[in-house]
Protein backbone atom coordinates (compact mmCIF):
# COMPACT_ATOMS: atom_id res chain seq x y z
CA UNK A 1 0.00 0.00 0.00
CA UNK A 2 2.87 2.37 0.85
CA UNK A 3 4.64 1.55 -2.44
CA UNK A 4 1.44 2.22 -4.43
CA UNK A 5 0.94 5.55 -2.67
CA UNK A 6 4.55 6.57 -3.29
CA UNK A 7 4.29 5.56 -6.94
CA UNK A 8 1.17 7.65 -7.49
CA UNK A 9 2.82 10.62 -5.75
CA UNK A 10 5.97 10.37 -7.91
CA UNK A 11 3.92 10.02 -11.10
CA UNK A 12 1.85 13.07 -10.20
CA UNK A 13 4.99 15.14 -9.55
CA UNK A 14 6.60 14.08 -12.86
CA UNK A 15 3.50 14.82 -14.92
CA UNK A 16 3.07 18.20 -13.27
CA UNK A 17 6.68 19.07 -14.06
CA UNK A 18 6.31 17.95 -17.65
CA UNK A 19 3.27 20.15 -18.24
CA UNK A 20 4.35 23.22 -16.33
CA UNK A 21 5.56 24.85 -19.55
CA UNK A 22 2.36 23.72 -21.23
CA UNK A 23 0.38 25.87 -18.83
CA UNK A 24 2.04 29.05 -20.04
CA UNK A 25 1.58 27.90 -23.64
CA UNK A 26 -2.13 27.26 -23.04
CA UNK A 27 -2.58 30.72 -21.59
CA UNK A 28 -0.72 32.26 -24.53
CA UNK A 29 -2.77 30.32 -27.07
CA UNK A 30 -6.01 31.29 -25.34
CA UNK A 31 -4.93 34.93 -25.37
CA UNK A 32 -4.34 34.73 -29.13
CA UNK A 33 -7.76 33.22 -29.71
CA UNK A 34 -9.45 36.06 -27.84
CA UNK A 35 -7.49 38.82 -29.57
CA UNK A 36 -7.04 37.44 -33.11
CA UNK A 37 -9.34 38.55 -35.89
CA UNK A 38 -11.73 35.82 -36.97
CA UNK A 39 -12.63 35.24 -40.62
CA UNK A 40 -15.94 34.02 -41.98
CA UNK A 41 -16.10 31.17 -44.47
CA UNK A 42 -17.18 33.61 -47.17
CA UNK A 43 -14.11 35.76 -46.56
CA UNK A 44 -11.83 32.72 -46.60
CA UNK A 45 -13.26 31.65 -49.96
CA UNK A 46 -12.78 35.15 -51.37
CA UNK A 47 -9.12 35.12 -50.35
CA UNK A 48 -8.69 31.60 -51.76
CA UNK A 49 -10.03 32.68 -55.15
CA UNK A 50 -7.12 35.13 -55.37
CA UNK A 51 -4.35 33.38 -53.45
CA UNK A 52 -4.77 29.63 -54.02
CA UNK A 53 -2.04 28.35 -56.35
CA UNK A 54 -4.17 25.53 -57.79
CA UNK A 55 -6.66 28.10 -59.06
CA UNK A 56 -3.84 30.27 -60.36
CA UNK A 57 -2.33 27.31 -62.22
CA UNK A 58 -5.73 26.42 -63.74
CA UNK A 59 -6.11 30.01 -64.94
CA UNK A 60 -2.69 29.92 -66.61
CA UNK A 61 -3.55 26.63 -68.36
CA UNK A 62 -6.74 28.23 -69.71
CA UNK A 63 -4.73 31.21 -70.96
CA UNK A 64 -2.26 28.82 -72.63
CA UNK A 65 -5.05 26.93 -74.40
CA UNK A 66 -6.58 30.20 -75.59
CA UNK A 67 -3.24 31.19 -77.13
CA UNK A 68 -2.95 27.74 -78.77
CA UNK A 69 -6.44 28.11 -80.26
CA UNK A 70 -5.57 31.47 -81.74
CA UNK A 71 -2.36 30.02 -83.11
CA UNK A 72 -4.31 27.22 -84.83
CA UNK A 73 -6.74 29.76 -86.30
CA UNK A 74 -3.87 31.49 -88.08
CA UNK A 75 -3.28 28.43 -90.26
CA UNK A 76 -6.41 29.10 -92.30
CA UNK A 77 -4.95 32.12 -94.06
CA UNK A 78 -2.14 32.29 -96.65
CA UNK A 79 1.46 32.10 -95.56
CA UNK A 80 3.55 35.12 -96.56
CA UNK A 81 7.29 34.56 -96.68
CA UNK A 82 10.01 37.11 -97.43
CA UNK A 83 13.48 36.01 -98.53
CA UNK A 84 16.60 38.00 -99.35
CA UNK A 85 20.24 37.25 -99.97
CA UNK A 86 23.35 39.09 -101.02
CA UNK A 87 26.54 37.35 -102.11
CA UNK A 88 30.07 38.32 -103.05
CA UNK A 89 31.71 35.91 -105.50
CA UNK A 90 35.42 35.42 -106.22
CA UNK A 91 35.02 37.02 -109.65
CA UNK A 92 32.42 37.88 -112.24
CA UNK A 93 31.28 35.04 -114.42
CA UNK A 94 30.59 34.92 -118.14
CA UNK A 95 30.48 32.48 -121.03
CA UNK A 96 32.64 32.88 -124.16
CA UNK A 97 30.79 32.74 -127.48
CA UNK A 98 32.90 30.78 -129.94
CA UNK A 99 31.35 32.08 -133.14
CA UNK A 100 33.23 33.08 -136.35
CA UNK A 101 32.40 36.73 -136.70
CA UNK A 102 33.88 38.75 -139.57
CA UNK A 103 36.30 41.36 -138.36
CA UNK A 104 36.22 40.17 -134.71
CA UNK A 105 39.52 38.86 -133.46
CA UNK A 106 38.62 38.52 -129.75
CA UNK A 107 35.97 35.97 -128.84
CA UNK A 108 33.08 37.82 -127.19
CA UNK A 109 31.87 36.80 -123.71
CA UNK A 110 28.32 36.82 -122.46
CA UNK A 111 28.24 38.01 -118.83
CA UNK A 112 26.19 35.76 -116.55
CA UNK A 113 26.60 37.54 -113.23
CA UNK A 114 28.59 40.24 -111.50
CA UNK A 115 30.98 39.70 -108.66
CA UNK A 116 28.29 40.97 -106.24
CA UNK A 117 24.69 39.77 -106.56
CA UNK A 118 21.48 40.45 -104.68
CA UNK A 119 18.14 38.70 -104.72
CA UNK A 120 14.95 39.20 -102.75
CA UNK A 121 11.48 37.75 -103.13
CA UNK A 122 8.02 37.58 -101.61
CA UNK A 123 6.01 34.36 -101.70
CA UNK A 124 2.38 33.78 -100.75
CA UNK A 125 1.24 30.19 -100.22
CA UNK A 126 -2.44 29.41 -99.63
CA UNK A 127 -3.23 25.84 -98.51
CA UNK A 128 -6.13 24.19 -100.30
CA UNK A 129 -6.38 20.59 -99.16
CA UNK A 130 -4.54 21.69 -96.03
CA UNK A 131 -7.62 23.64 -94.99
CA UNK A 132 -9.13 20.37 -93.80
CA UNK A 133 -6.13 19.73 -91.59
CA UNK A 134 -6.20 23.33 -90.36
CA UNK A 135 -9.90 23.11 -89.53
CA UNK A 136 -9.52 19.83 -87.66
CA UNK A 137 -6.54 21.21 -85.76
CA UNK A 138 -8.50 24.32 -84.86
CA UNK A 139 -11.38 22.18 -83.57
CA UNK A 140 -8.93 20.17 -81.47
CA UNK A 141 -7.48 23.32 -79.93
CA UNK A 142 -10.93 24.80 -79.35
CA UNK A 143 -11.95 21.61 -77.53
CA UNK A 144 -8.75 21.75 -75.51
CA UNK A 145 -9.53 25.32 -74.52
CA UNK A 146 -13.06 24.36 -73.51
CA UNK A 147 -11.69 21.46 -71.47
CA UNK A 148 -9.29 23.80 -69.68
CA UNK A 149 -12.16 26.17 -68.84
CA UNK A 150 -14.21 23.36 -67.33
CA UNK A 151 -11.12 22.08 -65.53
CA UNK A 152 -10.60 25.54 -64.07
CA UNK A 153 -14.17 25.45 -62.78
CA UNK A 154 -13.65 21.96 -61.34
CA UNK A 155 -10.45 23.15 -59.65
CA UNK A 156 -12.30 26.08 -58.10
CA UNK A 157 -14.96 23.67 -56.81
CA UNK A 158 -12.25 21.44 -55.33
CA UNK A 159 -10.63 24.44 -53.63
CA UNK A 160 -13.98 25.61 -52.25
CA UNK A 161 -14.60 22.13 -50.84
CA UNK A 162 -11.08 21.87 -49.40
CA UNK A 163 -11.31 25.29 -47.74
CA UNK A 164 -14.78 24.54 -46.35
CA UNK A 165 -13.63 21.16 -45.03
CA UNK A 166 -10.54 22.71 -43.44
CA UNK A 167 -12.74 25.47 -41.97
CA UNK A 168 -15.00 22.87 -40.31
CA UNK A 169 -11.93 20.96 -39.05
CA UNK A 170 -10.60 24.16 -37.47
CA UNK A 171 -13.96 24.74 -35.79
CA UNK A 172 -14.01 21.17 -34.54
CA UNK A 173 -10.51 21.51 -33.12
CA UNK A 174 -11.46 24.74 -31.35
CA UNK A 175 -14.50 23.00 -29.86
CA UNK A 176 -12.26 20.17 -28.71
CA UNK A 177 -10.00 22.68 -26.95
CA UNK A 178 -13.02 24.23 -25.21
CA UNK A 179 -14.20 20.83 -23.98
CA UNK A 180 -10.72 19.86 -22.81
CA UNK A 181 -10.30 23.20 -21.06
CA UNK A 182 -13.66 22.91 -19.31
CA UNK A 183 -12.87 19.37 -18.20
CA UNK A 184 -9.49 20.45 -16.89
CA UNK A 185 -11.05 23.26 -14.86
CA UNK A 186 -13.57 20.86 -13.31
CA UNK A 187 -10.83 18.40 -12.34
CA UNK A 188 -8.69 21.29 -11.09
CA UNK A 189 -11.55 22.49 -8.87
CA UNK A 190 -12.17 18.94 -7.67
CA UNK A 191 -8.47 18.54 -6.84
CA UNK A 192 -8.54 21.73 -4.76
CA UNK A 193 -11.64 20.47 -2.95
CA UNK A 194 -9.97 17.11 -2.35
CA UNK A 195 -7.01 18.88 -0.77
CA UNK A 196 -9.33 20.75 1.62
CA UNK A 197 -11.11 17.53 2.52
CA UNK A 198 -7.78 15.86 3.17
CA UNK A 199 -6.60 18.75 5.32
CA UNK A 200 -9.76 18.34 7.34
CA UNK A 201 -9.09 14.58 7.46
CA UNK A 202 -12.31 13.78 5.62
CA UNK A 203 -10.67 11.67 2.86
CA UNK A 204 -7.48 9.65 2.54
CA UNK A 205 -4.29 10.91 0.90
CA UNK A 206 -4.70 8.41 -1.92
CA UNK A 207 -7.76 10.34 -3.12
CA UNK A 208 -5.72 13.55 -3.33
CA UNK A 209 -2.89 11.84 -5.20
CA UNK A 210 -5.37 10.28 -7.62
CA UNK A 211 -6.88 13.71 -8.24
CA UNK A 212 -3.43 15.21 -8.90
CA UNK A 213 -2.63 12.49 -11.45
CA UNK A 214 -5.96 12.96 -13.21
CA UNK A 215 -5.40 16.72 -13.26
CA UNK A 216 -2.02 16.23 -14.96
CA UNK A 217 -3.60 13.87 -17.48
CA UNK A 218 -6.33 16.41 -18.24
CA UNK A 219 -3.67 19.08 -18.68
CA UNK A 220 -1.85 16.88 -21.15
CA UNK A 221 -5.05 16.28 -23.08
CA UNK A 222 -5.69 20.03 -23.19
CA UNK A 223 -2.20 20.73 -24.53
CA UNK A 224 -2.64 18.02 -27.16
CA UNK A 225 -5.98 19.52 -28.22
CA UNK A 226 -4.43 22.98 -28.49
CA UNK A 227 -1.64 21.61 -30.67
CA UNK A 228 -4.19 19.98 -32.94
CA UNK A 229 -6.12 23.25 -33.14
CA UNK A 230 -3.01 25.16 -34.17
CA UNK A 231 -2.32 22.60 -36.88
CA UNK A 232 -5.93 22.82 -38.11
CA UNK A 233 -5.72 26.62 -38.33
CA UNK A 234 -2.41 26.36 -40.20
CA UNK A 235 -3.98 23.86 -42.61
CA UNK A 236 -6.85 26.28 -43.21
CA UNK A 237 -4.35 29.01 -44.10
CA UNK A 238 -2.56 26.58 -46.46
CA UNK A 239 -5.80 25.60 -48.22
CA UNK A 240 -6.65 29.27 -48.69
CA UNK A 241 -3.26 29.94 -50.24
CA UNK A 242 -1.69 31.89 -47.38
CA UNK A 243 1.58 31.02 -45.59
CA UNK A 244 1.04 28.01 -43.32
CA UNK A 245 2.55 29.88 -40.35
CA UNK A 246 -0.36 32.34 -40.54
CA UNK A 247 -3.10 30.86 -38.39
CA UNK A 248 -6.69 31.52 -39.44
CA UNK A 249 -9.30 31.69 -36.69
CA UNK A 250 -12.71 30.72 -38.12
CA UNK A 251 -16.03 32.08 -36.99
CA UNK A 252 -18.68 29.63 -35.86
CA UNK A 253 -20.53 28.20 -38.85
CA UNK A 254 -24.12 27.02 -38.73
CA UNK A 255 -24.73 24.70 -41.66
CA UNK A 256 -28.46 24.11 -41.97
CA UNK A 257 -29.11 20.79 -43.61
CA UNK A 258 -31.73 21.03 -46.32
CA UNK A 259 -34.26 18.28 -46.78
CA UNK A 260 -33.93 16.02 -49.78
CA UNK A 261 -36.94 17.73 -51.35
CA UNK A 262 -35.25 21.14 -51.17
CA UNK A 263 -32.15 19.95 -53.03
CA UNK A 264 -32.48 19.77 -56.82
CA UNK A 265 -32.16 16.35 -58.43
CA UNK A 266 -28.65 15.35 -59.35
CA UNK A 267 -27.70 15.53 -63.00
CA UNK A 268 -24.23 14.03 -63.56
CA UNK A 269 -23.90 15.90 -66.82
CA UNK A 270 -23.68 19.16 -64.84
CA UNK A 271 -20.42 18.19 -63.15
CA UNK A 272 -17.51 20.13 -64.70
CA UNK A 273 -15.35 17.00 -64.50
CA UNK A 274 -17.63 15.29 -67.01
CA UNK A 275 -17.64 18.39 -69.19
CA UNK A 276 -13.84 18.15 -69.24
CA UNK A 277 -14.04 14.56 -70.46
CA UNK A 278 -16.61 15.44 -73.12
CA UNK A 279 -14.31 18.17 -74.40
CA UNK A 280 -11.42 15.73 -74.46
CA UNK A 281 -13.54 13.32 -76.52
CA UNK A 282 -14.18 16.14 -79.01
CA UNK A 283 -10.47 16.90 -79.03
CA UNK A 284 -9.59 13.25 -79.70
CA UNK A 285 -12.15 13.06 -82.53
CA UNK A 286 -10.67 16.21 -84.08
CA UNK A 287 -7.24 14.59 -83.79
CA UNK A 288 -8.59 11.59 -85.68
CA UNK A 289 -9.78 13.94 -88.43
CA UNK A 290 -6.31 15.49 -88.58
CA UNK A 291 -4.77 12.03 -88.97
CA UNK A 292 -7.14 11.24 -91.85
CA UNK A 293 -6.35 14.49 -93.65
CA UNK A 294 -2.65 13.67 -93.68
CA UNK A 295 -3.31 10.67 -95.92
CA UNK A 296 -4.38 12.95 -98.80
CA UNK A 297 -2.11 14.79 -101.24
CA UNK A 298 -1.18 18.31 -100.26
CA UNK A 299 -2.24 20.98 -102.73
CA UNK A 300 -1.24 24.62 -102.27
CA UNK A 301 -1.75 27.68 -104.41
CA UNK A 302 1.17 30.10 -104.55
CA UNK A 303 2.25 33.48 -105.91
CA UNK A 304 5.86 34.65 -106.00
CA UNK A 305 7.45 38.00 -106.86
CA UNK A 306 11.24 38.40 -107.03
CA UNK A 307 13.88 40.94 -107.95
CA UNK A 308 17.49 40.23 -108.90
CA UNK A 309 20.59 42.45 -109.16
CA UNK A 310 23.88 41.33 -110.65
CA UNK A 311 22.32 38.32 -112.40
CA UNK A 312 21.90 38.61 -116.17
CA UNK A 313 20.28 35.29 -116.99
CA UNK A 314 17.21 36.26 -114.97
CA UNK A 315 14.95 39.27 -115.37
CA UNK A 316 15.37 42.11 -112.95
CA UNK A 317 11.77 41.73 -111.86
CA UNK A 318 9.48 38.77 -112.29
CA UNK A 319 6.45 37.09 -110.79
CA UNK A 320 4.74 33.78 -111.16
CA UNK A 321 1.77 31.90 -109.73
CA UNK A 322 0.44 28.38 -109.81
CA UNK A 323 -0.39 25.26 -107.88
CA UNK A 324 1.95 22.95 -105.97
CA UNK A 325 1.14 19.31 -105.34
CA UNK A 326 3.03 16.96 -103.05
CA UNK A 327 2.09 13.50 -101.81
CA UNK A 328 4.01 11.11 -99.64
CA UNK A 329 2.84 7.92 -101.31
CA UNK A 330 5.02 5.71 -99.09
CA UNK A 331 6.20 6.45 -95.54
CA UNK A 332 6.41 2.91 -94.15
CA UNK A 333 3.00 3.12 -92.48
CA UNK A 334 3.78 6.21 -90.41
CA UNK A 335 0.62 8.08 -91.46
CA UNK A 336 -1.56 4.97 -91.48
CA UNK A 337 -0.66 3.90 -87.95
CA UNK A 338 -0.99 7.51 -86.82
CA UNK A 339 -4.67 7.20 -87.71
CA UNK A 340 -4.92 4.00 -85.65
CA UNK A 341 -3.37 5.80 -82.68
CA UNK A 342 -5.86 8.69 -83.02
CA UNK A 343 -8.80 6.27 -83.08
CA UNK A 344 -7.47 4.52 -79.97
CA UNK A 345 -7.32 7.88 -78.15
CA UNK A 346 -11.00 8.44 -78.94
CA UNK A 347 -11.89 5.05 -77.41
CA UNK A 348 -9.78 5.85 -74.33
CA UNK A 349 -11.60 9.14 -73.80
CA UNK A 350 -15.01 7.47 -74.12
CA UNK A 351 -14.02 4.75 -71.64
CA UNK A 352 -12.88 7.45 -69.20
CA UNK A 353 -16.28 9.09 -69.53
CA UNK A 354 -18.14 5.90 -68.60
CA UNK A 355 -15.85 5.27 -65.63
CA UNK A 356 -16.15 8.85 -64.41
CA UNK A 357 -19.96 8.73 -64.44
CA UNK A 358 -20.07 5.55 -62.40
CA UNK A 359 -17.37 6.88 -60.08
CA UNK A 360 -19.45 9.99 -59.39
CA UNK A 361 -22.52 7.92 -58.63
CA UNK A 362 -20.46 5.87 -56.18
CA UNK A 363 -19.11 9.09 -54.66
CA UNK A 364 -22.65 10.30 -54.03
CA UNK A 365 -23.65 6.97 -52.49
CA UNK A 366 -20.64 7.04 -50.16
CA UNK A 367 -21.42 10.61 -49.11
CA UNK A 368 -25.07 9.74 -48.39
CA UNK A 369 -24.08 6.73 -46.29
CA UNK A 370 -21.52 8.85 -44.44
CA UNK A 371 -24.15 11.52 -43.74
CA UNK A 372 -26.70 8.98 -42.47
CA UNK A 373 -24.05 7.34 -40.29
CA UNK A 374 -22.95 10.69 -38.86
CA UNK A 375 -26.52 11.66 -38.01
CA UNK A 376 -27.06 8.39 -36.15
CA UNK A 377 -23.77 8.76 -34.31
CA UNK A 378 -24.72 12.30 -33.29
CA UNK A 379 -28.00 11.10 -31.80
CA UNK A 380 -26.18 8.40 -29.84
CA UNK A 381 -23.45 10.81 -28.71
CA UNK A 382 -25.97 13.43 -27.57
CA UNK A 383 -27.77 10.81 -25.48
CA UNK A 384 -24.47 9.69 -23.98
CA UNK A 385 -23.63 13.27 -22.96
CA UNK A 386 -26.95 13.68 -21.18
CA UNK A 387 -26.44 10.43 -19.30
CA UNK A 388 -22.83 11.34 -18.44
CA UNK A 389 -23.93 14.71 -17.06
CA UNK A 390 -26.54 13.10 -14.81
CA UNK A 391 -24.00 10.52 -13.69
CA UNK A 392 -21.43 13.20 -12.82
CA UNK A 393 -24.01 15.21 -10.89
CA UNK A 394 -25.00 12.14 -8.88
CA UNK A 395 -21.39 11.17 -8.15
CA UNK A 396 -20.50 14.71 -7.05
CA UNK A 397 -23.38 14.76 -4.56
CA UNK A 398 -22.20 11.48 -3.10
CA UNK A 399 -18.65 12.81 -2.86
CA UNK A 400 -19.87 15.89 -0.99
CA UNK A 401 -21.17 13.67 1.77
CA UNK A 402 -17.98 11.56 1.68
CA UNK A 403 -19.81 8.42 0.72
CA UNK A 404 -17.36 7.80 -2.14
CA UNK A 405 -13.78 8.81 -2.94
CA UNK A 406 -12.20 10.97 -5.65
CA UNK A 407 -11.74 8.11 -8.07
CA UNK A 408 -15.46 7.81 -8.84
CA UNK A 409 -15.80 11.56 -9.40
CA UNK A 410 -12.79 11.70 -11.69
CA UNK A 411 -13.98 8.69 -13.64
CA UNK A 412 -17.36 10.35 -14.10
CA UNK A 413 -15.71 13.56 -15.32
CA UNK A 414 -13.50 11.65 -17.78
CA UNK A 415 -16.60 9.82 -19.00
CA UNK A 416 -18.39 13.13 -19.55
CA UNK A 417 -15.39 14.62 -21.38
CA UNK A 418 -15.17 11.59 -23.64
CA UNK A 419 -18.89 11.78 -24.39
CA UNK A 420 -18.59 15.52 -25.12
CA UNK A 421 -15.65 14.89 -27.46
CA UNK A 422 -17.66 12.25 -29.30
CA UNK A 423 -20.66 14.55 -29.56
CA UNK A 424 -18.57 17.43 -30.96
CA UNK A 425 -16.84 15.12 -33.40
CA UNK A 426 -20.18 13.65 -34.54
CA UNK A 427 -21.74 17.11 -34.84
CA UNK A 428 -19.00 18.39 -37.14
CA UNK A 429 -18.90 15.06 -38.95
CA UNK A 430 -22.52 15.65 -39.96
CA UNK A 431 -21.58 19.06 -41.40
CA UNK A 432 -18.55 17.66 -43.20
CA UNK A 433 -20.52 14.75 -44.63
CA UNK A 434 -23.23 17.14 -45.84
CA UNK A 435 -20.64 19.39 -47.47
CA UNK A 436 -19.09 16.34 -49.11
CA UNK A 437 -22.48 15.20 -50.43
CA UNK A 438 -23.23 18.60 -51.94
CA UNK A 439 -19.80 18.65 -53.59
CA UNK A 440 -20.46 15.21 -55.07
CA UNK A 441 -23.80 16.48 -56.39
CA UNK A 442 -22.14 19.42 -58.10
CA UNK A 443 -23.66 21.98 -55.71
CA UNK A 444 -22.05 24.70 -53.60
CA UNK A 445 -20.63 23.09 -50.44
CA UNK A 446 -22.70 25.34 -48.15
CA UNK A 447 -26.37 26.06 -48.96
CA UNK A 448 -27.12 29.63 -49.89
CA UNK A 449 -29.23 31.75 -47.60
CA UNK A 450 -32.86 30.80 -47.82
CA UNK A 451 -31.99 27.42 -49.29
CA UNK A 452 -32.39 28.67 -52.85
CA UNK A 453 -30.51 26.26 -55.07
CA UNK A 454 -31.82 27.42 -58.40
Amino acid sequence: MVKRTAGILILGIIINLLFTTGSSYAQSDHHVSSSAEKLSLKKCLEIASEKNQDIEKARSVTAEMEAERRSARGKFGPLVRLEANTASWDSPFGLAVDLPLPGVVTTPEIQIRDKNTTQYSATIVQPITGLWTAYAGYKAQASAQKASQFQEKATKNDVVFAVTDAYIQALESQRTVSIAEAGFKVIEAHTAKARRFFENKLIARNDVLEAEVRKAEAKGQLIQAEGGARLARANLAYQIGLPSDKEIWPEELDIKLLSDNAVPSYDPEQRPELAVIRSKIEQAQAGESVARSRMLPEINAFFKWQRSEGLYIEPDKAWMGGVLLSWNIWDWGSTYYGLDAAQARVLQAKSAQIKAKEGMRLEILQAKIELDTSRTQLDVASGAVAQAEMNLESVQRRFEVQSIGSTEVLDAQVLLDRASFNEARANYSVSRAYVKLRRAQGLDPVPSEGGNEQ
